[in-house]
């Protein structure tokens, strides 16, 4: 699977794991666009079945004193989230990459309506 890397600048005083993942589900730029990038996040994708937008059902990041990020959505984030397989690890991999690049940032988990989800469909 091919995640291509792009680089954002987060907003001064931003909590920078939520700005670096309200960055990421917001989508690529119109000129990231014009080169062929998509993203999954924005239900856009041609790639992939319509969703809803993760934005929308995104409810904010916490890191825990071991290293976890836990990254919170309501079940409106499920379509993407507990996709196919394929679709799935794109989607996990494409968060946990952009997290586990932070010092700190020691491993990701996902909760959903306020409880963590470690089984999955696919």
């Amino acid at each position: 699977m091919a995640h291509a890397w792009v680089e954002r600048t987060l907003p001064a005083g931003a909590e920078p794991l939520d700005a670096v993942l309200k960055l990421l589900f917001a989508g690529p730029t119109p000129a990231e666009q014009a080169r062929g990038l998509f993203s999954m996040f924005t239900g856009q994708s041609p790639a992939h079945a319509p969703a809803p937008p993760l934005a929308q059902s995104y409810r904010g990041v916490r890191l825990l004193d071991d290293g976890t990020a836990v990254v919170e959505f309501s079940r409106d984030a499920m379509p993407i989230l507990n996709a196919a397989a394929c679709a799935q690890v794109a989607a996990k991999s494409s968060i946990e990459r952009t997290l586990l690049q932070f010092r700190g940032v020691g491993a990701v988990i996902y909760c959903v309506d306020g409880k963590i989800v470690d089984e999955w469909d696919a």
